[in-house]
């Protein structure tokens, strides 16, 4: 079950960042703020992962690479997608999705285990 789930989430994930890279122009232009929903899930799908694989919960040094990566995922696209910006409310999406994911995780994890 758990590896079924965590291709699952990598699958989607996967698709997810395909998407974000190469579907500009290919689909109308979703309404403003939307992709933050895509911010959100990506992380939150990172973090589950990762709490699957590992069945523990994410310690602190990952919680920080998932943070460095959020800063370094705007921070390259806005230097590299000529359509696209350095984001504080994509940022605050990012981080709100891994902690969010840490939440659900622990919660749901701790209530299977009693």
């Amino acid at each position: 079950m758990n590896k079924l789930l965590s291709a699952v989430i990598f699958l989607t994930f996967g698709t997810l960042v395909l998407l974000a890279f190469f579907s500009e122009g290919l689909f109308p232009k979703p309404p403003k703020h939307t992709d933050k929903a895509g911010h959100f899930l990506i992380f939150f799908l990172s973090y589950t992962a990762i709490y699957i694989k590992t069945q523990k919960p994410v310690k602190f040094p990952t919680l920080t690479l998932l943070f460095i990566f959020a800063i370094t995922s705007e921070v390259l696209q806005s230097q590299y997608s000529p359509s696209r910006e350095f984001s504080v409310f994509d940022l605050m999406a990012n981080i709100a999705g891994f902690i969010t994911a840490a939440i659900c995780n622990q919660l749901y994890f701790k209530k299977r285990s009693i």
